[in-house]
């Protein structure tokens, strides 16, 4: 059985963010199809629509890589939130961020959040679900984004400034077991 999920964005890679879309799954979570809503003659079918950005799901590289950090600082900018940090929170040059929560759990991550948003206001939301899903799927040697045919485990980016592309104070994220 297919499901679907649709929302105002779909964060595919830092290339591909797409306009209300739907992701179609099967069974074992393989991304079938792609659709874009204001393509479509006629509402699909079981398809679950939610407020915010469909992206991959969040990679802590901590625990789950044995991420080589002199490989990590030349390529990337990483930045460590893990609880107990005090991040220091800045680019030190044009290298993409990666955003290190430190753990997969979501309340973590949504406490995490809280805590952070201020730091994070200066980076595009996108530039922030990059740095912790897409980046650090890459690093891992894992598929980064979404793409047909391959599995995806969704995660839902909730109260967003969509307008400024900004989080806020209540920005949260939902992982595939507790809404998807």
């Amino acid at each position: 059985m297919r499901t679907r999920f649709a929302a105002q964005f779909v964060f595919c890679s830092p290339q591909e963010i797409l306009r209300r879309n739907i992701v179609e799954r099967d069974e074992n979570r393989i991304v079938s199809n792609l659709y874009s809503m204001d393509e479509q003659a006629v509402e699909l079918s079981n398809t679950r629509f939610f407020d915010g950005i469909l992206s991959p799901e969040i990679i802590s590289l901590k625990q789950n890589t044995g991420a080589d950090s002199g490989y990590l600082a030349e390529h990337y900018n990483y930045i460590d939130l893990a609880p107990g940090n005090i991040p220091a929170i800045g680019m030190k040059d044009a290298k993409p961020a990666v955003f290190d929560f430190g753990t997969n759990s979501p309340d973590e991550i949504n406490r995490i959040l809280r805590r952070v948003a201020p730091q994070l206001a200066g980076f595009n939301i996108f530039e922030i679900i990059a740095g912790c899903t897409f980046y650090p799927a890459a690093i891992a040697g894992k598929t980064a984004g979404i793409t047909i045919n391959s599995a995806a485990n969704l995660l839902l980016w909730q109260n967003i400034d969509l307008i400024n592309k900004k989080i806020t104070e209540k920005t949260a994220v939902a992982l595939p077991g507790s809404i998807l």
